[in-house]
């Protein structure tokens, strides 16, 4: 898995052992990043089902201010952090070690507003769902903020602050974007 874009292209980072975490395809993160290329720069990004990182630290590769990355497997938080190390991004870092539901509701309970999310939870358990309505009830999400959801699954249903800007589907997965109304 490497870097694809930014200051950091062609670095490589390393996944977390094991079957709990499935990286993001490097189309997908290309696709990503083609349409947030002119909201990067200097973002607040938060990595939710963070996984070995390579989405958020694609991110800062690409000009994003900070980056947080939430993961709940601490195997996958100790690779996150060894890729951290090698690209030497710990300043512009953050890592948490946690459900990513109970993070959204520490971020909100603690003010934190981010740039841009993006959220590749596990595949038909729900926490699609889940981040998107937390999301849409909640002020996380700057004003000209955008949520990016990775998931196999396109459901709608009724939204109060949010709204679908567009999905494209990439291989099994949908990336459907999401901003304020």
């Amino acid at each position: 898995m490497k870097i694809i874009g930014g200051v950091h292209r062609g670095r490589r980072l390393i996944a977390p052992q094991g079957q709990t975490t499935r990286p993001t395809l490097s189309k997908l993160r290309e696709t990503l990043f083609n349409i947030c290329q002119a909201t990067i720069e200097e973002a607040h990004f938060l990595d939710l089902f963070a996984g070995a990182g390579a989405v958020g630290l694609e991110a800062l590769s690409r000009g994003a201010a900070q980056a947080s990355f939430v993961e709940i497997d601490k195997k996958a938080i100790q690779t996150i952090e060894k890729n951290i190390q090698t690209l030497d991004e710990e300043r512009r870092t953050r890592t948490l070690l946690l459900d990513s539901i109970k993070a959204l509701k520490r971020f909100a309970a603690r003010e934190v507003r981010f740039d841009i999310i993006f959220a590749d939870p596990p595949y038909g358990e729900g926490y699609s769902d889940k981040v998107l309505q937390f999301v849409d009830l909640h002020a996380i999400l700057n004003e000209k903020g955008e949520l990016f959801l990775e998931d196999t699954e396109f459901r709608e249903f009724p939204l109060k602050t949010l709204k679908l800007k567009s999905s494209r589907r990439i291989g099994k997965a949908f990336l459907k974007q999401y901003v304020k109304r």
